[in-house]
């Protein structure tokens, strides 16, 4: 499938800010994968589609994955607002074409909100372009997005405190994936964390 008939079919399924932050998305993983010589077709696909489940409510997310056996860990069903991850990435393979050996992609709609242990460049590329499109409306936006082209594994370091920190703020269950991620990340670093 093209990415201009993932369009047309995104923007009759999600609302428009949705449809737009997926645009926002798809278009800030295409220029930090240029960066990076990361196929930017391949990361445009990713982009459009992290979020191609949102269009679904959470009880009806929920009740796809049971009739579709899409294992939903405990840490998911506490915090339902990333559910539309596991789903994004089943409507990817059966309704989008994607590959069902395509890690990369898969792997990067999955864990866009969580991030992973073993996150390659191209994972964590939709991990960062989901916080920073110009499309979000947060006060270190800007900030964090000449991070991302200035200094990329730095940036990737602070949007997962800063995710961490909005988490804790709200009294909401961290998924074990955010903690062996930045675990990970602080591992991997030469300098002390934030």
């Amino acid at each position: 499938m093209t990415t201009e008939e993932i369009k047309k079919i995104l923007e009759a399924e999600l609302d428009k800010k949705r449809f737009t932050h997926s645009i926002g998305t798809a278009e800030t993983a295409v220029k930090l994968a240029k960066k990076f010589d990361i196929d930017p077709v391949r990361i445009e696909i990713a982009g459009l589609l992290h979020d191609c489940a949102k269009g679904m409510s959470v009880d009806n997310q929920i009740d796809f994955a049971y009739k579709h056996s899409i294992e939903l860990d405990p840490w998911l069903l506490k915090n339902p607002g990333i559910i539309h991850t596991k789903i994004g990435a089943y409507l990817a393979v059966h309704k989008y074409g994607i590959p069902e050996n395509d890690g990369e992609i898969l792997n990067s709609i999955i864990y866009h909100t969580t991030g992973f242990a073993d996150m390659g460049m191209f994972e964590k590329i939709i991990y960062v372009a989901d916080y920073i499109e110009p499309n979000r409306d947060y006060s270190k936006r800007e900030k964090f997005y000449k991070s991302a082209f200035d200094t990329f594994e730095e940036a990737v370091l602070k949007i997962t405190v800063n995710k961490m920190k909005y988490v804790i703020k709200k009294k909401t269950i961290l998924h074990p994936w955010s903690i062996e991620f930045y675990n990970s990340l602080v591992e991997a670093r030469q300098f002390s964390p934030i």
